[in-house]
């Protein structure tokens, strides 16, 4: 009998122990829990001043609102991996938490945000939706969340976002959409609007074109992560508007493993661009250049690319100088048009080198002498006056035998008055 009142404690400290791992915190993942409400038994056992609740690995399709009104406390809620959760088809509140910090729904079914999903929940600080089904998000989805600071999205089903999604959200840190293979900007359109965004990240999207006014409106951006994209083209004073809002700061624009084959020689204070991994010509346009170091990241790796220099072998006779090159690589326009330097400007291969030319000789890069001829113009013209005579000769023609023929046409009819004499002139006869 002395030993009951261990048992009893024993019994009821396992008890506890299923739903907690410490005073604020319990983890009620892998139970095969399919509803969540207030009145559920594992919730309205746990203490009030829990704040921190695990739901992982559930099988939970459908959550009441006011299921953690209870914890007055609770700060980090995560219900990752339970595949059939979604946020309420008809627009309602997801759940109603004033203190909730932190919400993660990593592998979930949510596949639209709304604009009242989230509104009940305030202090929001950090949302993870990573690996659900999203293919769209309500212009006003986070108007309501005020202390947003990361926002995670990746590998979703977008094809856009709205501009203004973040716009009025002033704390605003990081915001990642990455692995989201569709989503790319609209022609030369805002991609996103915020004065207070300074991580985007969109690895592995759908991006070809990095346009003037793509990120323009993203005023205190200072990472951007384009990897892995299609892009080809960036083009000229694309990222101006954003170095221009903050002097002394670098914006450091990530834009390995794309598909860039050439950028402008210089770049312009503030700007630091990640251009490993592109295409070859690209990676040995930059081995060449002095300041190449603006052009790597700390944590890039250079791939194992040989690339040939131009070479030149000169051969001299008594009588001819022959100079073989290797072929150069065609021009194409920068990608990235910047400020060019007008004293020293850098080449993308190096200068061949010809053996001296005497003084008296023919310089040898002297252009070759422009070829005249007969224009096209001076042609046409030509053959155009010689149509022009042959049809007003032939309407010469036309009137000379027209004329002819009236006149025969009166000598026939004097000749039969002759041969055909009149009755008056046989009775004069």
């Amino acid at each position: 009998m002395r030993s009951l009142p261990l048992v009893i404690v024993l019994i009821a400290c396992l008890s506890f122990s299923e739903l907690s791992l410490g005073s604020d915190e319990i983890d009620l993942c892998r139970k095969n829990i399919t509803a969540i409400s207030s009145t559920t038994d594992l919730i309205a056992q746990a203490p009030s001043d829990t704040e921190y609740v695990k739901l992982c690995e559930n099988n939970i399709t459908t959550i009441e609102p006011s299921a953690f009104e209870k914890f007055s406390d609770l700060e980090k809620l995560f219900l990752d991996s339970n595949e059939l959760l979604k946020f309420p088809s008809g627009g309602g509140s997801f759940i109603r938490q004033h203190s909730l910090t932190d919400l993660s729904c990593f592998r979930c079914g949510v596949d639209k945000i709304y604009n009242r999903s989230l509104v009940e929940i305030p202090r929001l600080e950090r949302i993870n939706l990573t690996e659900n089904k999203i293919e769209q998000i309500e212009e006003e989805a986070f108007q309501s969340n005020r202390n947003l600071k990361v926002i995670d999205l990746r590998s979703n089903f977008l094809r856009s976002v709205p501009r203004g999604l973040v716009e009025k959200l002033t704390r605003m840190y990081k915001m990642d959409l990455s692995f989201n293979g569709n989503l790319s900007a609209e022609d030369n359109q805002p991609f996103m609007i915020s004065n207070s965004l300074v991580e985007l990240w969109c690895d592995d999207c759908g991006f070809q074109t990095v346009y003037e006014n793509t990120f323009s409106r993203l005023f205190n951006l200072k990472l951007l992560h384009l990897r892995n994209n299609k892009i080809t083209v960036v083009h000229a004073w694309a990222f101006f508007q954003v170095t221009r809002w903050q002097p002394g700061n670098t914006l450091m624009v990530s834009l390995e493993n794309n598909k860039l084959q050439n950028i402008g020689t210089e770049i312009k204070d503030g700007l630091q661009l990640c251009l490993y991994n592109n295409t070859e010509q690209l990676e040995c346009f930059l081995r060449n250049l002095p300041d190449k170091d603006n052009f790597v990241c700390s944590n890039s790796t250079q791939p194992d690319i040989e690339c040939i220099p131009s070479t030149t072998t000169t051969t001299t006779t008594t009588t001819t100088t022959t100079t073989t090159e290797s072929p150069e690589i065609p021009d194409t326009t920068p990608i990235i048009n910047s400020k060019a330097d007008t004293n020293e400007p850098r080449q993308a291969t190096s200068n061949p080198t010809v053996s001296p030319t005497p003084p008296s000789a023919k310089p040898v890069d002297k252009p070759p002498e422009e070829v005249y001829g007969i224009s096209d113009a001076y042609i046409s013209g030509y053959l155009t006056l010689i149509y022009v005579a042959q049809i007003g000769t032939l309407v010469l023609l036309i009137i000379v035998w027209l004329k002819l023929k009236k006149s025969d046409l009166e000598i026939d009819r004097y000749s039969e008055c002759i041969l055909n004499p009149s009755p008056n002139y046989k009775a004069i006869q």
